[in-house]
């Protein structure tokens, strides 16, 4: 880093904000894969359509293996039975751990979270921020 890098980080400048917003991703993702536990994210992506048979061919399945903190279960006062219901969790993944952000299931896409041998689908996924980049994904799954 030159002089001025040095004295921007010092007054806070951008080159502050953007040390502290990679080390804090960074973070996350090394303190998952020490204390976390092991898990598959699975990306399932459709195939091309078939005019002729009118379906969709095989599609295309992709894996990353990554640690995610332990899954939590949900207090029973979140539990609605609808947008939560009793058995879903909540696990935190860490912005870095991914080439992409975690998403829910599309008519294009399919991703699943599998932990311990059981496979989860992915219900809400929210992005933690550190200043203006995203730092770790909260997920709600249902398994």
């Amino acid at each position: 880093m030159d002089c001025q890098g040095v004295a921007a980080q010092r007054r806070g400048g951008p080159a502050a904000r953007v040390s502290a917003r990679m080390s804090l991703s960074a973070s996350a993702k090394r303190v998952f894969e020490r204390l976390g536990v092991s898990a598959t994210y699975k990306r399932t992506t459709k195939g091309a359509y078939d005019p002729v048979s009118g379906s969709y061919g095989p599609g295309e399945t992709t894996t990353h293996a990554i640690k995610v903190a332990p899954p939590s279960a949900y207090e029973l006062d979140y539990i609605d039975g609808t947008l939560i219901q009793r058995g879903d969790a909540q696990v935190e993944i860490a912005a870095d751990s991914l080439p992409f952000a975690p998403a829910l299931s599309s008519s294009d896409t399919a991703d699943a979270l599998v932990i311990a041998g059981t496979e989860y689908q992915l219900i809400h996924v929210e992005p933690r921020y550190a200043r203006d980049a995203v730092a770790v994904y909260t997920v709600q799954v249902r398994g």
